[in-house]
């Protein structure tokens, strides 16, 4: 019987790692049950031929030196290093009426003895990287800028049009923060509105006043979590990590 035991935070990505890479075990939700002890004797009914995979937030040393004494096999737990932003950020994308955000912010995780079986994960979440750079949410905007408009007047005349040029900087601007990963990927960011439409988005707005006239308005819309999910899956970032070592530590 083999037994594995995440230890981290909600939202640190320990049913995703179960997804990804111990679904051929036995998935145990340890939120299902009232107290360890319940936990523990249900486990000790399973065959023992089986692994598990007891998911549940078993963060603090004495629920852990618990599930070592008790459990019908040696545990193996995988430990996540807090990251308090990233665990935030994927609370929210659950969408449950409530929730775990105090939590989060307030959870102390004891990281398991070394002479227990520990194996630490150390994901790179995006939003690691967009902190790294300056950026404090996984969506950005750039300024907007006006793109032109009517004037109105108050006996319903037309008015003339005004068209102001485009700011063809703008995108590159708002993207200026993240250079040296673009740099590193050999990629041209006042590109990225043709080469990563999905992520990209040129946004107008309109804006009408008392007399009638109309102002347009325009500014870019970037998915940042999407662009270096993308990134990641069309570039090697290994020279992005040997200069930049500090943010996948």
């Amino acid at each position: 019987m083999t037994i594995y035991v995440p230890v981290g935070l909600p939202g640190a990505g320990k049913t995703s790692l179960y997804h990804d890479s111990y679904d051929e075990c036995i998935y145990i939700d340890g939120d299902s049950f009232s107290s360890l002890k319940e936990l523990v004797a249900y486990v000790r009914t399973l065959p023992r031929t089986s692994g598990y995979y007891l998911d549940g937030l078993f963060v603090t040393e004495s629920s852990q030196n618990f599930l070592k004494e008790y459990l019908p096999s040696d545990p193996r737990f995988i430990y996540f290093p807090p990251d308090l932003e990233a665990c935030l950020y994927n609370d929210a994308l659950r969408g449950r009426n409530l929730s775990a955000a105090a939590v989060i912010r307030n959870a102390k995780v004891h990281n398991p003895h070394s002479n227990f079986n520990v194996t630490t994960i150390r994901f790179t979440p995006n939003m690691k990287i967009l902190k790294f750079f300056g950026f404090t949410s996984p969506k950005y905007e750039s300024h907007t800028w006006s793109t032109g408009g009517t004037y109105g007047t108050c006996w319903d005349e037309d008015g003339p049009s005004v068209v102001c040029p485009d700011e063809p900087l703008a995108l590159f601007l708002v993207l200026k923060s993240l250079l040296p990963l673009f740099q590193a990927l050999d990629i041209c960011p006042d590109n990225l509105d043709t080469l990563y439409p999905a992520y990209v988005t040129l946004v107008e707005d309109s804006e009408a006043d008392y007399y009638g006239g109309v102002e347009e308005f325009a500014s870019w819309h970037i998915d940042l979590e999407g662009l270096l999910d993308q990134l990641q899956l069309d570039h090697n970032i290994s020279d992005f990590e040997s200069d930049y070592p500090e943010i996948f530590l």
